[in-house]
């Protein structure tokens, strides 16, 4: 159940939202126990958010977006999660925004108490599992020309950085005692950082539109449980795309290459 409180003020300068969302999950299912006797999991997971959010235009070019949310819990320590965003507009169509926040997330039923056993492999879930918490920064520059033609062009480039402590993932954990069964299982992982600086553009004229876009990613894991143990070496990876599209207004159908 979720709803949302706004329009408190009579205001250009602040508006301001408040909402709550009930969540009550009652999770059944049947798993494989010992000796593959079939063993039934009856479990209910409940939360009970609170939120506030607003935005705050401070002059005609500068504006701020904060953000707050708590969570109280059945299953483990109440959660909370913070945002703040910031906004300016300088001449000649210069956007600049960056943002920063700490947020949240809960295992659910799956991730806690699934078990498939079947021949030639194991996936279980982890009933010692954690919430994750994340960190994210992020900044950007975006840049809007209209051209006396009537064509429109806009480049946006954008910086971002995560870390994430007790990430949630499934990963492998040896075998089953006794065979060369492997299994895997739901675990907290000790340390996860990702950066990515993109590049996008686009260009729009008459019914034509062409978008290209280009981002360097940077991951990092680090497994620390007593169990498994990994590095923590960034592994980088390069992504292109773009696609051209043409729209026939007669037919209101558009053409896509990608």
């Amino acid at each position: 159940m979720t709803g949302t409180l706004s329009n408190f003020f009579e205001s250009d300068v602040i508006k301001l939202q408040l909402g709550y969302e009930f969540v009550n999950n009652n999770g059944f299912s049947l798993v494989s126990g010992e000796n593959q006797i079939p063993l039934a999991v009856s479990e209910r997971l409940e939360n009970y958010d609170f939120f506030l959010s607003s935005e705050i235009s401070c002059t005609e070019r500068f504006s701020i977006r904060p953000g707050v949310r708590y969570s109280f819990q059945s299953l483990f320590e109440n959660q909370y999660a913070t945002s703040l965003g910031l906004r300016y507009l300088l001449n000649k169509g210069i956007e600049l925004r960056t943002s920063l926040g700490r947020s949240y997330r809960t295992p659910n039923f799956e991730e806690l108490y699934s078990r498939l056993i079947f021949s030639g492999h194991y996936f279980i879930g982890n009933e010692r599992l954690i919430p994750e918490t994340s960190n994210s920064y992020e900044a950007s520059v975006k840049k809007t020309t209209v051209f006396a033609s009537g064509a429109q062009m806009s480049s946006n480039l954008m910086a971002s950085y995560l870390t994430v402590d007790d990430k949630i993932d499934m990963a492998f954990n040896g075998f089953a005692e006794g065979t060369s069964t492997p299994v895997y299982q739901y675990i907290n992982v000790s340390k996860y950082r990702m950066w990515n600086v993109s590049s996008s553009h686009q260009f729009a004229y008459d019914n034509w539109m062409a978008r290209l876009g280009a981002s360097v990613i940077g991951v990092s894991q680090e497994i620390d449980n007593g169990s498994i143990i990994s590095d923590d070496r960034f592994i980088y990876s390069l992504q292109l795309n773009g696609n051209v599209s043409y729209t026939v207004p007669k037919w209101n159908t558009t053409f896509s290459m990608y």
